[in-house]
C-alpha cells in the first residue's frame, strides 16, 4: 500500500507534503482524492477550450447569413 501511495502522489506531482497519511485508509481516500481532483481539473480546461474553439465557429457562420 505504502508503494501505491507514493507512486500516486509522485505520479500526480503532488509531491511529498509534510502531511502523511499513516493507516491504510487515509492512503486510499488520499489516492481517490488525486485521482478523482486530477480528473476533475482536466475535465474542467477541456470544456472550456471546447466552449472557446467552438465560440468563433458559430459567430462566423452567424455574420454569413
Amino acid at each position: 500500500m505504502d508503494s501505491l501511495y507514493f507512486c500516486v502522489v509522485t505520479l500526480s506531482t503532488v509531491g511529498h507534503p509534510s502531511f502523511e497519511p499513516e493507516t491504510t485508509l487515509e492512503k486510499v481516500f488520499t489516492m481517490i482524492y488525486i485521482v478523482g481532483g486530477t480528473g476533475l481539473f482536466v475535465g474542467l480546461i477541456g470544456y472550456l477550450a471546447y466552449a472557446i474553439i467552438k465560440k468563433p465557429e458559430n459567430e462566423s457562420k452567424n455574420n454569413k447569413i
